[in-house]
This record gives C-alpha cells, sequence and structure tokens, in this order.
C-alpha cells in the first residue's frame, strides 16, 4: 500500500509537472479563443450592420426609382408647357425688335424735336421776285432770262429748259409758287415748240404741292362771283368762262383767233388789264389748248 501511495503520488506530480508545463499553451489557447470571440462577435455585429445598410440602400432605391419616374413624368408633362413658352418668347423677342427698330427708334428721333424743327427756313428775300403784285420763284425766271439772252435766237431751247426744269424740281416737287412762276415764264418768254412742250409734261411728272382742281377747261361755267379761286389765287371767272365757251363750240376744242379776241375783251373790259387778269390770262394760256393764232393774239397784246 505503501508503495501504491507513492507510485500514486509520483505519478500525480509528474502529471502536475506536465499540467504547469502545459499552462502557457492552455492560457495562449484560451487567449486566442477570447479574441476568436471577439473578432466573431465584431464579424457578426457587421455583418448585421451591412444587413441593415442593404436594407436601407434597397429602400432608398426604390424611393430613388420612384421619384426619377415622377420626374420624368413631370418633365413629360412640363416640355409641351416649356415649347409653348420658348415659343411665346421668340414672338416677344420679335415684337421687342420690332419696337426698338421702328417705334423706339422713331421716339428717339422725335423726342427732342419741336414745332420749330418742323418749319421750313425762310428763304433769302432775294429768293422771290414780286411779278404783278405776285411772288414768283427768282430762279426759275433767271434760267429763263439767261436763256433768251444767250446767243441762241431769243427762244427757250430743249437744252435751256432742261435747266429751267432743274430749278422747279430742286426739292423733288413743285409747289404753287412755281407753278404760278412756269404759267408767267411759259407766256412771258419765247420758248421752242419742242422746249414748251418738253417742260410742259416734265412738270406733270413730279409731285404736286398743294390742291390742284380740275382743268377749267373740264369743267362746267358755274357760280356767277366775279373771280373764281384757282390754284390757291383769285381768277377773273368772265375770262375763264370765255375760255369755256369757245371749247365748248362746234369748233375743234381749241380757242380760235376769233374766239381769243372775245377773251381779250373780257380782260379790257374796264380798259385796263389789272393785275389778277394777267395772270388769269396766263393760266388761261397755259391751261387751255389755243390755236397758234389765238395763243399769239393774246400774247402779243399781252406784252404790248
Amino acid at each position: 500500500m505503501d508503495q501504491l501511495k507513492q507510485s500514486f503520488t509520483t505519478a500525480i506530480g509528474a502529471l502536475e509537472v506536465k499540467l504547469g508545463e502545459a499552462e502557457p499553451a492552455k492560457q495562449e489557447r484560451a487567449a486566442a479563443v477570447e479574441a476568436a470571440s471577439v473578432a466573431l462577435a465584431a464579424a457578426e455585429k457587421k455583418t448585421e450592420d451591412l444587413r441593415v445598410a442593404e436594407e436601407s440602400a434597397k429602400e432608398a432605391q426604390a424611393t430613388a426609382s420612384e421619384a426619377l419616374k415622377a420626374a420624368k413624368k413631370s418633365l413629360d408633362d412640363f416640355l409641351p408647357d416649356l415649347q409653348e413658352a420658348s415659343e411665346a418668347l421668340d414672338e416677344a423677342k420679335g415684337y421687342l425688335q420690332e419696337f426698338v427698330e421702328c417705334a423706339l427708334a422713331t421716339f428717339t428721333s422725335m423726342k427732342d424735336l419741336t414745332e420749330e424743327t418742323f418749319k421750313e427756313p425762310e428763304p433769302p428775300a432775294s429768293y422771290y421776285e414780286t411779278i404783278d403784285g405776285k411772288k414768283c420763284d427768282r430762279a426759275i425766271i433767271d434760267a429763263c432770262r439767261e436763256a433768251v439772252a444767250g446767243q441762241g435766237d431769243g427762244r427757250v431751247s430743249i437744252e435751256d429748259a432742261k435747266k429751267v426744269f432743274e430749278k422747279v424740281a430742286d426739292g423733288s416737287k413743285e409747289t404753287t409758287i412755281e407753278r404760278w412762276t412756269m404759267r408767267y415764264c411759259l407766256t412771258h418768254f419765247k420758248w421752242t415748240e419742242a422746249a414748251h412742250d418738253w417742260v410742259v409734261k416734265e412738270c406733270k411728272k413730279i409731285t404736286q404741292e398743294g390742291q390742284i382742281e380740275e382743268s377749267p377747261s373740264k369743267r362746267a361755267k358755274t357760280g356767277s362771283s366775279y373771280y373764281e379761286t384757282i390754284d390757291g389765287m383769285k381768277c377773273d371767272r368772265g375770262i375763264v368762262d370765255a375760255c369755256r365757251e369757245a371749247v365748248a363750240g362746234q369748233g375743234d376744242g381749241r380757242i380760235s383767233k376769233e374766239d381769243a379776241e372775245k377773251v381779250w375783251a373780257q380782260a379790257e373790259d374796264g380798259n385796263k388789264v389789272t393785275d389778277a387778269e394777267k395772270w388769269t390770262l396766263r393760266y388761261c394760256l397755259t391751261s387751255f389748248n389755243f390755236t397758234r393764232a389765238g395763243h399769239d393774239y393774246i400774247a402779243e397784246r399781252f406784252q404790248a
């Protein structure tokens, strides 16, 4: 028994020695197990976190997908309105451009204008020449004077007529004063037939200022007053009516020498030819159709 106890004690001691020798490894394994447990817990937590994050991501994706669909539908619904607004904007730009180029430009150019701006400058005193109580255009008359005073035959030629016409058309129109001046020049100066016909035709082509009445030769005898206003001037009605009666008679529509004698008698009825009668005769000589003999009859007495 003693030997058995001794052997058992010896075996237990040996076992304790081995256990002591294995203690560090045991602790190391325990530490490894502990570390593994910690790592496992961390991994499990991370896995859970990832799962939660995945769920959140899926929910966010679904929400974003719905939002995208809604945005796309909203955009599709908005595009027609956008197109309409774009077209309206282009139209508005067109109106604005038209306004800037037209109304605004006109307003800008006119906003500083006054009544004085539109007044024609007063011509110098020498611009006009008074003949038989009426203002005439001096430049037109001087052009005729120069023509008959030249080296020709004392008549206004076609080349001279072109220079006269330049004075008439210098303002791109024929004014009332210029018309009466031409009536004076056509009866006071001698013209070649070609020059006379040319200048009359050219004057009719340019703009006529003021109200031009229908030719008295085309109007019936009207009124009973002494004067008849023609082209802004009081004319002797008796002289004009005598011309009307002459062209309306049985002749060829022209005033003959015999008719011209009656016309002159109307002008000379008071043993004196007044300024109004002179201007009426000038008007009739250029507005009615005279025979050459009838025209010369009045012209000769007119110049006497």
